[in-house]
C-alpha cells in the first residue's frame, strides 16, 4: 500500500511543476521588456543606420554659373573695398590707354625716323646734283672766257675799220663780251669807226657795268 502512494506523489508534484511553469511564462509574455533592454536595443538600431547627409535630397546637384561681368581686372581684389577697387580698375584702364598711345607714338616715331631718312638721302642727291651744276657752269665760263680772249686777240690785231664794220653787226652782249678784256689803246679807235649811234649805245653800256659792285658768288 506504501509502495503505491509514491508513484501517485511524483505524479502530482509533476502536474504541479508544469502548472507553475505555465503561470511564470505567461507572465513573462504579459509584462513588458525592461527599459534597459529597449534602450540598448534601440541604440543598436541607430548605430547601425547611416545618417542623412545634410541638405542632400537625393536629387541631382544643380551646376552654379559664375558672371563674369562683374570680376575686377585686378588680382587680389576679393579683399578690396568697392571704392578701392573701383580706383584699382579706373588706374588699369588709364595704364592700358597709355600704353596703348605709347606704341602708337612709337609706330609715328619710326614712321618720321624713316621719312628723315629718305629726306637725307634726297638731300644728298639734290646737293651732287648741285655740284654737278656748278662744274658745268664753271666749264662753261672758263670756256667762255677762252673764247672772248681769242676774240680779243683776234680783234685787237684787227684794222680798227675792219673790227668797226663787224661790230655794227653784232649783237649788243657779244660785242661787250669781245671789248671786256680789251686795252683801251685798241679799243678807242674802233669806237671811232663804228656807227655813231652803235657806239654811243656800247659806250653807255660799259660805263654801267663798270660803275657795278662786283657780286662775290
Amino acid at each position: 500500500m506504501r509502495i503505491r502512494l509514491i508513484p501517485a506523489a511524483i505524479i502530482l508534484a509533476a502536474v504541479g511543476l508544469s502548472f507553475r511553469a505555465g503561470s511564470i511564462w505567461e507572465s513573462l509574455s504579459d509584462d513588458p521588456a525592461p527599459s534597459g533592454f529597449s534602450n540598448g536595443l534601440a541604440i543598436a538600431q541607430d548605430a547601425d543606420a547611416v545618417p542623412p547627409i545634410p541638405g542632400d535630397t537625393g536629387e541631382e546637384p544643380v551646376p552654379l554659373e559664375l558672371d563674369n561681368s562683374d570680376v575686377p581686372i585686378i588680382d587680389g581684389s576679393e579683399s578690396m573695398h568697392p571704392t578701392e577697387l573701383r580706383l584699382a580698375n579706373s588706374l588699369a584702364e588709364r595704364r592700358l590707354e597709355l600704353e596703348e598711345r605709347e606704341r602708337e607714338l612709337a609706330q609715328r616715331e619710326a614712321m618720321l625716323s624713316v621719312v628723315e631718312t629718305r629726306l637725307t638721302e634726297t638731300q644728298k642727291r639734290l646737293e651732287g646734283i648741285r655740284d654737278e651744276i656748278q662744274q658745268l657752269l664753271a666749264r662753261y665760263e672758263n670756256q667762255e672766257d677762252e673764247e672772248s680772249a681769242r676774240l680779243q686777240r683776234v680783234y685787237s690785231n684787227m684794222k680798227p675799220k675792219r673790227a668797226a664794220a663787224i661790230f655794227n653787226t653784232m649783237e649788243l652782249d657779244t660785242i661787250l663780251s669781245v671789248i671786256r678784256g680789251m686795252s683801251e689803246r685798241k679799243l678807242a679807235p674802233i669806237l671811232e669807226a663804228m656807227d655813231p649811234e652803235k657806239a654811243v649805245i656800247v659806250t653807255q653800256e660799259i660805263d654801267a657795268r663798270e660803275a657795278l659792285p662786283e657780286i662775290r658768288q
